[in-house]
């Protein structure tokens, strides 16, 4: 396909557009590293269209998509759309395509925007994390996760309370909360308390329980 591409095409993917054949041929290549054997399901023909439906499996998920490729008929093609469907399937396939596209750069979080947070699957990564700064008295409600939840005090002294257990934490200690227990933590001192809070997975999943 990237040899009937015109010089200066435009190709429309889930992750972002791109221009030129050469960055387009790029892409394609990242495309079918991500979709698995496509098996096309329709095909529509016009003047200056074509549509190609078809079903794949993306990421190991079953999904299915439509490739338009705009250009006169025995002309060079300028435009390439691709879409896909569901919506779980397209946002994996788009980190996978990130990471092999080289989209995925140097995240900052600053102080004065605390607490951030890191969804590792913006930037091809399976953890994400909070980084923390809680006022005294203050911490999240009581809720859980389908998987562990690690907490690392970098500064301060907190309650946390993991199902019926109250563990007190400072400075250099780690609190872990278990899959699936109801864990909150409480700031009990006098200075705001500095900690990361790290997710294993590349996206957060949270059950609020007050």
């Amino acid at each position: 396909m990237v040899g009937e591409l015109a010089p200066d095409a435009v190709f429309h993917s889930p992750v972002a557009d791109y221009e030129g054949r050469e960055r387009i041929g790029a892409v394609l290549t990242a495309v079918t590293q991500v979709v698995a054997v496509p098996q096309p399901s329709r095909l529509i023909q016009g003047s200056d269209e074509t549509l190609l439906a078809f079903t794949a499996e993306l990421e190991g998920s079953a999904g299915d998509g439509v490739l338009l490729a705009t250009g006169e008929l025995d002309r060079a093609i300028s435009e390439l759309t691709l879409m896909v469907r569901p919506l779980a399937t397209l946002l994996d396939a788009v980190d996978r395509m990130k990471v092999l596209l080289g989209v995925a750069g140097p995240a900052r979080i600053e102080q004065d925007e605390l607490p951030g947070r890191f969804e590792g699957a913006d930037h091809g990564a399976g953890v994400s994390f909070f980084l923390a700064r809680t006022p005294p008295g203050r911490g999240p409600s009581l809720h859980r996760h389908p998987y562990e939840e690690t907490f690392v005090v970098h500064e301060g002294r907190l309650n946390f309370t993991v199902d019926d257990q109250t563990i007190e934490a400072g400075a250099g200690q780690i609190v872990i909360a278990p899959p699936g227990s109801a864990h909150k933590f409480v700031n009990v001192g006098d200075a705001p308390a500095h900690l990361t809070n790290i997710h294993p997975r590349p996206r957060m999943s949270q059950e609020d329980l007050e």
